[in-house]
């Protein structure tokens, strides 16, 4: 039987010119079935989303996809991936890129970890711990050009916890109008963002916020780029 939500999912690329091959729809459909499979053991989504998993979940961490690229080369940090979610759609549509997913809670991560191998997403590693503390230690300060984090914190919290694992710029990483930047926070949000956006507007550290609007199937949602200062 057909999945009509995975359809919905597939046709929003094609409407959106974002090219899916044959085995990323067969890594994105396995990925699906593990995150529920985990899922039953542990909080990875609300159960409510189980069977809006295609459009709640996928289709929203895919369709920064439809407005923004990755550069070229660059490393990236999901920062409270939880189950896996927006690094590891991510890293099947990049498989050119490198992602480490970070988590705080070990159950998360090693069943994260599970599902990387099962899917065998060789461009992904996992970091267990609290990234206050993790964004000190050499194997990871400064080491990314990207942080992505959704649905884990108020933006004010995520800004001071992505900077220390971003690494100076790059001359060399190409640039573009639809590229988003590096040294960039990239947050997923839903609902009205509009305190959380006054809270860090007076920061130091962001050079420039922008926000995208996500035209999804169900419900608005938007992701704030923030690009940050090298001190």
């Amino acid at each position: 039987m057909i999945d009509p939500l995975k359809q919905n999912f597939l046709s929003a690329c094609r409407e959106n010119n974002l090219t899916i091959s044959e085995s990323q729809i067969r890594l994105l459909e396995k990925y699906v079935f593990l995150l529920l499979l985990h899922n039953k053991k542990l909080n990875l989504i609300s159960r409510k989303d189980e069977e809006n998993v295609w459009t709640r979940h996928i289709l929203h961490c895919t369709s920064l996809l439809f407005y923004r690229k990755f550069p070229p080369a660059v490393n990236i940090l999901d920062l409270g991936a939880g189950g896996g979610l927006p690094g590891i759609v991510f890293a099947i549509f990049h498989p050119g890129l490198r992602f480490t997913l970070l988590d705080a809670t070990r159950k998360k991560i090693e069943a994260v970890k599970s599902m990387v191998n099962d899917l065998s997403l060789e461009n992904v590693n996992t970091a267990w711990g609290r990234a206050e503390e993790i964004g000190k230690q050499p194997d990871y300060a400064g080491k990314f050009n990207i942080v992505v984090a959704r649905a884990v914190a108020p933006l004010n919290k995520l800004v001071k916890w992505a900077k220390p694992f971003l690494a100076p710029l790059h001359a060399d990483i190409p640039k573009s109008p639809d590229s988003i930047p590096v040294r960039s926070l990239v947050a997923f949000k839903g609902g009205d963002v509009i305190k959380e956006l006054k809270q860090i507007e007076k920061i130091k550290a962001i050079k420039k916020i922008g926000i995208l609007k996500l035209d999804l199937i169900e419900d608005e949602k938007k992701v704030i780029i923030a690009e940050l200062n090298t001190t």
